[in-house]
């Protein structure tokens, strides 16, 4: 065997980092700190966070919110009574109440406290543009701090902006106002700069676990509590106390590596609790995550380089699962967040690389390649759906046949609920490893969009912006969905590229072509329409991929689109799954043994009961 091309496999290795470095990895390499948190488990919180609670009993207790104001100066004056070390109030009381008297007494409140924190709100940076307390209550507290909350690309909050510099003079996140009432000004400014951040000058949340994990009491609770209670006195003495709501109605909820509704109190509890522990994640440097990455892919190319395949493949998932494990035990020990996807991506690729490569010098035509082509099969079929939808109206039969061991066809369904359901067809462009390969994300993606969309455009809106920024160059996607609503006895579909779908209703048959558009995956601006018929009892709809209308007689002569209406009108009565079954079979008659060169998709849906 000759030489390996090492310069190819350190120019993937280049190009699986820059698009790293592009943050082209940002959603994969974020579900992973999500899943490293799930693992760790639960920590103690700081024993030092109390959280008062704005919460459902409280509401009843005292009424519809918003509450007079009376009610926070109230509070503010039994927790000074306790003594706590500070008072984050995680409200904005950013406008003048109706009755003056009520910003009079929570003003009041708050200076006498003398270690309350109040918040704001900036809807910019530069130009400044911020919603500060009313100016009363802003006299009178003692440290003012910003609310805001880093949002990650996927929508989630996993870390906190810790500073703004705006001319009129630095403010902090209210978290980081908390943990630095510990220090002198002098100090104070050191310990802040030692706090790790990144490019956008936010730190990570190290959250201890769900919420519930803090100390928590009502609002209401306290307030019904008269004279001196040594309870309290324990609780709240000498501790970082923080007020902010809890209720259901309050909408102050936002989805966290730990849950898809963490209260806003409990991300500046769990943010304190990292500062007070000083428990910081850190991400790992762009020189460190390249050598991790050049490290990687050369082991992977020494380990399967002459090698069998069966022994490669043991000695990579070997290198796989020690980085894993090595990976998680920095997070959860020291804190580094070091790169997972990234490094998956290398060792996969160039596991595979050096395969296909052993496989074109020594022309193993046999063994090696079949037994890889059979494993990459059966997961490429493990991605497709082998049962049929259970709707009662609705008879499916389906049935796909790749030209190679492996293709670029695609079929799924999703119940919607209330009689819908949503059928899609697909075809990769290109054939074998690359279009299955864009075919599993394809669909990965297709399942993670399609219950959050009602509508087929907007699906394929969606779906076509997540393959563009995947970048994959040379690549696209035919794509053809319908949602059936037997309810409405109507179908809405939209089409990108793909084949028309087939009509056969008595009295008429027609191939429908219309609400068409380009092909998912090769312009972030394309737009896609949407149109909608109706349905009747008995009608049945064939989706197709270009594979039936492309194939060929020994003659080289089209089966064609002809060639299908014609099977299609010679068996109208027949069920769904017989339907697929005869046009397979007109289609082996037609083509007399030749190889099909194209993946080939059938789907048939007949319409049984529409009431």
């Amino acid at each position: 065997m000759k030489k390996l091309p090492l310069g190819f496999i350190l120019g993937f290795v280049l190009l699986i980092f820059l698009a790293d470095v592009l943050h082209l990895f940002d959603h994969q390499e974020l579900g992973f700190v999500d899943l490293r948190f799930r693992l760790r488990g639960a920590q103690a919180a700081h024993p030092d966070i109390v959280i008062v609670e704005i919460d459902d009993a409280s509401i009843s207790q005292i009424g519809h919110w918003p509450w007079p104001r009376s009610y926070h100066a109230a509070l503010l004056k039994i927790l000074g009574s306790y003594h706590p070390r500070l008072i984050l109030y995680d409200v904005l009381f950013t406008e003048e109440s109706t009755h003056p008297e009520e910003d009079q007494l929570l003003s009041s409140a708050a200076r006498e406290a003398g270690n309350v924190i109040g918040a704001f709100f900036f809807r910019s940076e530069n130009p400044f543009v911020a919603f500060f307390p009313i100016s009363a209550y802003r006299q009178a507290v003692r440290y003012l701090g910003f609310a805001n909350i880093f949002i990650d690309p996927d929508g989630k909050i996993r870390r906190i902006t810790k500073s703004i510099h705006p001319p009129e003079g630095d403010y902090y996140h209210s978290s980081v106002v908390a943990a630095l009432s510990r220090f002198s000004e002098a100090d104070g400014r050191k310990w802040v700069e030692q706090i790790p951040v990144d490019r956008k000058n936010s730190f990570w949340i190290n959250f201890p676990g769900e919420y519930s994990i803090f100390q928590r009491i009502p609002f209401h609770t306290i307030l019904q509590e008269e004279g001196e209670n040594g309870q309290f006195r324990k609780l709240f003495e000498n501790k970082f106390v923080i007020v902010g709501q809890t209720a259901t109605g309050g909408g102050d909820f936002r989805p966290t590596s730990f849950s898809s509704a963490y209260p806003g109190v409990g991300i500046q509890a769990a943010s304190l609790h990292t500062l007070l522990n000083e428990n910081y994640l850190r991400e790992l440097g762009a020189f460190p995550s390249l050598l991790i990455l050049v490290f990687l892919g050369f082991l992977v190319t020494f380990l399967t380089a002459g090698n069998s395949p069966r022994r490669a493949l043991f000695s990579v998932l070997g290198v796989v699962t020690f980085y894993l494990a090595w990976n998680f035990l920095m997070f959860s020990f020291l804190g580094w967040i070091l790169p997972v996807f990234s490094p998956l991506v290398v060792m996969i690729g160039v596991y595979i690389f050096v395969l296909f490569f052993q496989f074109m010098e020594s022309r193993l035509k046999g063994e090696l390649l079949n037994r890889e082509l059979t494993l990459a099969a059966r997961i490429q079929e493990s991605f497709l759906p082998h049962e049929m939808p259970q709707m009662k109206g609705l008879e499916l039969g389906f049935l796909c046949r790749f030209a190679k061991e492996v293709g670029g066809d695609l079929y799924d369904w999703v119940p919607l609920g209330n009689r819908r359901l949503g059928i899609c067809v697909g075809d990769v462009s290109g054939k074998g490893v690359p279009a299955s390969l864009y075919m599993a994300r394809a669909i990965s993606e297709w399942r993670s969009l399609a219950k959050d969309f009602q509508s087929p455009s907007g699906l394929l809106q969606a779906l076509n912006q997540r393959l563009v920024q995947a970048g994959v160059d040379g690549m696209f996607l035919t794509f053809l969905y319908l949602i059936f609503d037997l309810d409405s006895k109507s179908v809405l579909f939209s089409n990108a590229g793909h084949e028309p779908f087939y009509l056969f209703r008595s009295g008429k048959q027609e191939w429908v072509r219309r609400a068409s558009a380009q092909p998912l995956g090769l312009f972030l601006q394309t737009r896609y329409t949407e149109e909608k018929m109706n349905l009747e009892e008995g009608d049945t709809i064939i989706m197709i991929s270009d594979g039936v209308r492309e194939l060929r007689n020994p003659k080289g002569e089209e089966f064609g689109l002809a060639g299908a209406e014609k099977a299609f009108n010679s068996f109208p009565q027949e069920t769904a799954p017989e339907t697929v079954r005869r046009l397979f079979q007109a289609m082996d008659s037609y083509s007399h043994g030749r190889l099909a060169h194209d993946d080939r998709t059938v789907l048939a849906i007949k319409i049984e009961k529409l009431s």
